[in-house]
Protein backbone atom coordinates (compact mmCIF):
# COMPACT_ATOMS: atom_id res chain seq x y z
CA UNK A 1 0.00 0.00 0.00
CA UNK A 2 1.41 3.41 -1.02
CA UNK A 3 1.70 6.23 1.53
CA UNK A 4 -0.27 9.58 0.10
CA UNK A 5 2.35 12.53 0.01
CA UNK A 6 1.24 15.44 1.48
CA UNK A 7 2.94 18.95 -0.42
CA UNK A 8 5.23 21.30 1.74
CA UNK A 9 3.13 22.58 4.93
CA UNK A 10 1.82 26.31 4.82
CA UNK A 11 4.88 28.16 5.74
CA UNK A 12 2.77 31.10 7.99
CA UNK A 13 3.39 30.76 11.30
CA UNK A 14 1.17 31.60 14.55
CA UNK A 15 1.96 35.11 14.85
CA UNK A 16 3.25 34.71 18.38
CA UNK A 17 6.23 33.15 17.45
CA UNK A 18 6.96 36.05 15.02
CA UNK A 19 6.12 38.93 17.34
CA UNK A 20 8.59 40.62 20.05
CA UNK A 21 6.71 42.71 23.15
CA UNK A 22 8.63 45.74 23.79
CA UNK A 23 7.79 46.66 27.70
CA UNK A 24 9.13 50.21 27.30
CA UNK A 25 7.18 50.99 24.38
CA UNK A 26 5.90 55.07 24.85
CA UNK A 27 3.14 56.79 24.18
CA UNK A 28 5.31 59.14 21.72
CA UNK A 29 6.22 55.40 20.11
CA UNK A 30 2.60 54.28 19.38
CA UNK A 31 1.63 57.97 18.27
CA UNK A 32 4.31 57.40 15.30
CA UNK A 33 2.98 53.59 15.06
CA UNK A 34 -0.84 55.14 14.46
CA UNK A 35 0.54 57.51 11.97
CA UNK A 36 2.64 55.30 10.12
CA UNK A 37 0.63 52.31 10.00
CA UNK A 38 3.41 50.64 11.76
CA UNK A 39 2.07 47.19 13.61
CA UNK A 40 2.93 46.69 16.92
CA UNK A 41 3.02 43.24 19.46
CA UNK A 42 0.28 43.51 22.26
CA UNK A 43 -0.80 40.80 24.74
CA UNK A 44 -3.92 40.00 25.26
CA UNK A 45 -4.71 40.76 29.31
CA UNK A 46 -8.77 39.94 29.67
CA UNK A 47 -12.01 40.56 27.87
CA UNK A 48 -15.46 42.21 28.46
CA UNK A 49 -18.38 40.59 27.47
CA UNK A 50 -20.59 43.42 27.79
CA UNK A 51 -18.78 45.85 26.15
CA UNK A 52 -17.53 43.19 23.01
CA UNK A 53 -14.00 44.16 23.48
CA UNK A 54 -10.70 42.81 24.57
CA UNK A 55 -7.85 44.17 27.08
CA UNK A 56 -4.64 44.33 25.86
CA UNK A 57 -1.19 45.51 26.61
CA UNK A 58 0.73 47.20 24.44
CA UNK A 59 3.93 47.65 27.36
CA UNK A 60 4.23 48.38 31.42
CA UNK A 61 2.24 51.80 30.75
CA UNK A 62 0.20 51.46 27.93
CA UNK A 63 -3.38 49.02 28.04
CA UNK A 64 -5.41 49.08 24.91
CA UNK A 65 -9.15 48.27 24.24
CA UNK A 66 -9.73 45.74 21.26
CA UNK A 67 -12.78 45.23 20.06
CA UNK A 68 -14.40 42.44 19.24
CA UNK A 69 -15.05 43.22 15.92
CA UNK A 70 -11.94 44.03 15.12
CA UNK A 71 -10.21 40.77 16.15
CA UNK A 72 -10.95 38.51 13.14
CA UNK A 73 -11.70 38.89 9.84
CA UNK A 74 -15.15 37.87 9.62
CA UNK A 75 -17.73 39.78 11.61
CA UNK A 76 -17.54 38.38 14.89
CA UNK A 77 -21.27 39.29 16.13
CA UNK A 78 -22.54 37.54 13.07
CA UNK A 79 -20.10 34.15 14.23
CA UNK A 80 -21.97 34.11 17.66
CA UNK A 81 -25.65 33.66 16.19
CA UNK A 82 -26.94 30.05 14.90
CA UNK A 83 -26.55 29.32 11.74
CA UNK A 84 -25.07 26.19 9.62
CA UNK A 85 -21.92 26.01 11.59
CA UNK A 86 -23.81 26.37 15.09
CA UNK A 87 -23.09 29.21 17.67
CA UNK A 88 -19.58 30.44 18.29
CA UNK A 89 -19.47 31.16 22.40
CA UNK A 90 -17.84 34.63 22.96
CA UNK A 91 -16.70 33.16 26.21
CA UNK A 92 -14.98 30.06 24.78
CA UNK A 93 -12.87 32.32 21.83
CA UNK A 94 -12.13 34.95 24.31
CA UNK A 95 -10.74 32.67 26.49
CA UNK A 96 -8.57 31.30 23.98
CA UNK A 97 -7.31 34.73 22.99
CA UNK A 98 -6.35 35.72 26.63
CA UNK A 99 -2.69 35.91 27.18
CA UNK A 100 -1.74 35.37 23.51
CA UNK A 101 0.72 37.44 21.73
CA UNK A 102 -0.94 39.29 18.83
CA UNK A 103 -0.22 41.35 16.08
CA UNK A 104 -2.34 45.14 16.18
CA UNK A 105 -2.29 48.61 14.67
CA UNK A 106 -3.39 51.72 16.61
CA UNK A 107 -6.66 52.71 15.15
CA UNK A 108 -7.12 55.82 17.08
CA UNK A 109 -5.94 57.35 20.47
CA UNK A 110 -8.98 59.34 22.40
CA UNK A 111 -9.71 60.92 25.77
CA UNK A 112 -11.24 57.15 26.61
CA UNK A 113 -8.20 55.51 25.59
CA UNK A 114 -6.67 53.91 22.93
CA UNK A 115 -8.14 51.87 20.54
CA UNK A 116 -6.44 48.92 18.23
CA UNK A 117 -7.45 46.49 15.34
CA UNK A 118 -6.07 43.29 14.31
CA UNK A 119 -7.52 43.43 10.81
CA UNK A 120 -5.12 44.77 8.94
CA UNK A 121 -2.51 42.15 10.37
CA UNK A 122 -5.15 39.51 10.06
CA UNK A 123 -5.62 40.76 5.95
CA UNK A 124 -1.69 40.55 5.64
CA UNK A 125 -1.72 36.81 7.00
CA UNK A 126 -4.50 36.14 4.70
CA UNK A 127 -2.80 37.04 1.41
CA UNK A 128 0.26 35.10 2.73
CA UNK A 129 -1.55 32.32 3.13
CA UNK A 130 -3.65 32.30 0.41
CA UNK A 131 -0.12 32.60 -1.37
CA UNK A 132 1.37 29.42 -0.50
CA UNK A 133 -1.79 27.10 -0.68
CA UNK A 134 -1.25 24.02 -3.03
CA UNK A 135 -4.73 22.79 -3.75
CA UNK A 136 -6.89 20.89 -1.01
CA UNK A 137 -4.13 18.83 -0.02
CA UNK A 138 -2.44 22.02 1.75
CA UNK A 139 -1.86 21.09 5.56
CA UNK A 140 -2.24 23.58 8.33
CA UNK A 141 -1.46 23.35 12.31
CA UNK A 142 -4.43 24.67 13.94
CA UNK A 143 -5.26 25.98 17.71
CA UNK A 144 -8.64 25.51 18.24
CA UNK A 145 -10.26 28.90 19.37
CA UNK A 146 -13.84 27.70 20.12
CA UNK A 147 -16.49 24.97 18.96
CA UNK A 148 -20.06 25.00 18.53
CA UNK A 149 -22.51 21.41 18.74
CA UNK A 150 -21.71 21.23 14.66
CA UNK A 151 -18.27 22.90 14.12
CA UNK A 152 -14.44 23.64 15.35
CA UNK A 153 -13.29 27.26 14.65
CA UNK A 154 -9.02 26.82 14.74
CA UNK A 155 -6.19 29.59 14.04
CA UNK A 156 -4.28 28.29 11.61
CA UNK A 157 -1.62 30.90 11.43
CA UNK A 158 -1.44 34.80 12.00
CA UNK A 159 -4.95 34.90 13.51
CA UNK A 160 -6.91 33.50 10.52
CA UNK A 161 -9.82 31.28 10.81
CA UNK A 162 -10.44 28.25 9.87
CA UNK A 163 -13.37 25.57 10.41
CA UNK A 164 -13.58 21.71 10.73
CA UNK A 165 -16.88 20.23 11.13
CA UNK A 166 -17.43 17.62 13.50
CA UNK A 167 -17.84 15.05 11.01
CA UNK A 168 -14.01 15.90 9.76
CA UNK A 169 -12.76 15.60 13.04
CA UNK A 170 -12.48 11.40 13.30
CA UNK A 171 -13.60 8.33 11.68
CA UNK A 172 -14.91 7.83 15.31
CA UNK A 173 -18.78 9.79 16.13
CA UNK A 174 -18.72 12.53 18.36
CA UNK A 175 -21.79 12.76 20.13
CA UNK A 176 -20.63 15.58 22.78
CA UNK A 177 -17.57 17.47 20.91
CA UNK A 178 -16.54 19.28 24.44
CA UNK A 179 -15.68 15.50 25.97
CA UNK A 180 -12.69 15.25 22.76
CA UNK A 181 -11.87 19.01 21.99
CA UNK A 182 -10.98 21.80 24.47
CA UNK A 183 -9.40 25.18 23.65
CA UNK A 184 -6.03 26.10 22.40
CA UNK A 185 -5.68 21.93 21.41
CA UNK A 186 -3.65 21.86 18.76
CA UNK A 187 -3.84 19.34 15.90
CA UNK A 188 -3.03 19.13 11.91
CA UNK A 189 -5.34 19.17 9.32
CA UNK A 190 -6.25 19.29 5.73
CA UNK A 191 -7.59 21.75 3.46
CA UNK A 192 -10.89 21.35 1.83
CA UNK A 193 -11.80 24.49 0.69
CA UNK A 194 -11.64 28.23 0.99
CA UNK A 195 -14.51 30.30 1.24
CA UNK A 196 -16.20 33.15 0.13
CA UNK A 197 -16.16 34.86 3.16
CA UNK A 198 -12.67 34.66 3.65
CA UNK A 199 -12.22 30.92 5.77
CA UNK A 200 -10.69 27.94 5.37
CA UNK A 201 -13.19 24.86 5.45
CA UNK A 202 -10.44 21.82 7.22
CA UNK A 203 -10.55 18.16 7.61
CA UNK A 204 -8.49 16.55 10.67
CA UNK A 205 -9.30 12.95 9.92
CA UNK A 206 -8.10 13.14 6.22
CA UNK A 207 -5.06 14.40 7.42
CA UNK A 208 -4.71 11.52 9.92
CA UNK A 209 -5.74 9.02 7.78
CA UNK A 210 -2.78 9.54 4.89
CA UNK A 211 -0.02 10.72 7.09
CA UNK A 212 1.47 7.01 7.73
CA UNK A 213 0.35 6.53 11.35
CA UNK A 214 -1.37 3.40 10.61
CA UNK A 215 1.79 2.11 9.71
CA UNK A 216 2.99 2.52 12.87
CA UNK A 217 0.79 0.41 15.22
CA UNK A 218 1.38 -3.93 14.96
CA UNK A 219 0.10 -6.64 16.47
CA UNK A 220 0.21 -6.00 20.69
CA UNK A 221 0.93 -2.86 20.77
CA UNK A 222 -0.96 -1.42 23.68
CA UNK A 223 -1.73 2.34 22.85
CA UNK A 224 -3.75 4.79 24.63
CA UNK A 225 -7.80 4.96 22.84
CA UNK A 226 -10.69 7.02 23.93
CA UNK A 227 -14.10 5.87 23.95
CA UNK A 228 -16.53 6.42 21.31
CA UNK A 229 -19.83 4.87 20.84
CA UNK A 230 -20.87 1.33 21.69
CA UNK A 231 -20.58 -1.07 19.24
CA UNK A 232 -24.63 -2.03 17.66
CA UNK A 233 -26.11 -5.58 19.37
CA UNK A 234 -22.57 -6.43 20.53
CA UNK A 235 -19.73 -6.09 23.71
CA UNK A 236 -17.14 -3.49 23.08
CA UNK A 237 -16.64 0.23 21.40
CA UNK A 238 -16.27 1.92 18.86
CA UNK A 239 -12.05 3.91 19.69
CA UNK A 240 -10.14 6.24 18.44
CA UNK A 241 -6.38 5.31 18.32
CA UNK A 242 -5.40 8.70 16.94
CA UNK A 243 -7.97 11.02 15.14
CA UNK A 244 -8.00 9.49 11.74
CA UNK A 245 -7.30 5.84 12.80
CA UNK A 246 -10.66 4.45 14.36
CA UNK A 247 -11.04 0.58 16.11
CA UNK A 248 -13.52 -1.72 18.02
CA UNK A 249 -12.18 -2.51 21.79
CA UNK A 250 -13.98 -6.06 22.92
CA UNK A 251 -14.96 -4.83 26.28
CA UNK A 252 -17.76 -5.88 28.54
CA UNK A 253 -17.15 -2.76 31.24
CA UNK A 254 -19.15 0.22 31.27
CA UNK A 255 -17.27 3.09 29.58
CA UNK A 256 -18.50 6.86 28.01
CA UNK A 257 -17.90 8.83 25.81
CA UNK A 258 -14.44 10.47 25.53
CA UNK A 259 -12.73 8.43 28.38
CA UNK A 260 -9.35 7.25 27.76
CA UNK A 261 -8.26 4.04 28.77
CA UNK A 262 -5.59 1.07 27.33
CA UNK A 263 -6.21 -1.23 24.37
CA UNK A 264 -4.16 -4.40 23.54
CA UNK A 265 -4.17 -4.64 19.34
CA UNK A 266 -4.76 -8.28 18.63
CA UNK A 267 -5.79 -7.86 15.00
CA UNK A 268 -5.01 -5.92 12.00
CA UNK A 269 -6.73 -6.57 8.92
CA UNK A 270 -5.85 -4.94 5.37
CA UNK A 271 -8.94 -2.91 4.08
CA UNK A 272 -8.91 -1.24 0.60
CA UNK A 273 -12.51 0.55 1.71
CA UNK A 274 -10.48 2.06 4.85
CA UNK A 275 -8.67 5.70 4.39
CA UNK A 276 -5.93 4.09 6.62
CA UNK A 277 -5.61 0.36 4.93
CA UNK A 278 -6.22 -1.30 7.79
CA UNK A 279 -9.09 -2.49 10.64
CA UNK A 280 -8.21 -2.70 14.02
CA UNK A 281 -9.22 -5.02 16.67
CA UNK A 282 -8.54 -4.22 20.34
CA UNK A 283 -9.16 -5.59 24.08
CA UNK A 284 -9.21 -4.01 26.36
CA UNK A 285 -6.72 -4.58 29.73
Amino acid sequence: MSTFIYPKRCPCLPEELELSYTSTLSLKEIEFSRRHQKPLCAIVESYNLSAKCFKVRLSDEFTAILPFTDSVIQDFIAMTKDGDDGIIHAGMYTNAMTNRKIKVHVSKITSNGIYVTRKIALNDAYKKITKYISGKNTVFRCSVLSNSSKTVFVDIGGGILGAVAIADLSFVHYADINKWISQKDEFFACLVKKTEDRRFNLSRKEFYAHDGSAFSFKYGDMPVVKISQAVPKGDGYYVEITPGIAGVMDSKKVRHEGQETIGIIHKIVPDSKVPCGFKFRLYET
